[in-house]
């Protein structure tokens, strides 16, 4: 805080100070991260099944990064929150949706997951008709 508070007797601009701020939260939290990981593998024998957790960052990656880069060309700001919050839904609907497809096809588990949630739904839907 005293070093914001000195910055901005300097007039620093706002992007600025605002990136100072998140560069001094980062610094803190990464030492308390690697010191709890470091306490938490020590007391705990937890098996990581890397290749499951690498299925989902690739489906991520490629999901998010696509819908990333066709908001980027088709996805028009405007200041009307009527007309750009539903159009900001529909890509929030699409790539959440890809996300569970794409994982359902790479992984088994994942499948299943999406399979019970979706017999879960047509089960509620039938009974409260």
């Amino acid at each position: 805080t005293t070093g914001i508070l000195f910055l901005q007797n300097y007039s620093v601009s706002d992007v600025n100070l605002l990136i100072f701020w998140a560069s001094i939260a980062a610094i803190t939290q990464i030492p308390l991260s690697l010191y709890l990981y470091v306490l938490v593998k020590r007391n705990l024998m937890i098996k990581i099944k890397r290749k499951h957790i690498l299925n989902y960052v690739i489906s991520a990656v490629i999901v998010f990064g696509l819908i990333y880069f066709i908001s980027d060309h088709f996805l028009y700001y405007t200041n009307n929150l009527v007309v750009f919050l539903p159009n900001l839904l529909a890509y929030v609907i699409v790539s959440i949706l890809g996300y569970f497809v794409v994982t359902s096809l790479l992984d088994n588990k994942a499948k299943y997951l999406l399979k019970s949630i979706l017999k879960e739904i047509k089960e509620k839907s039938v009974r409260s008709k």
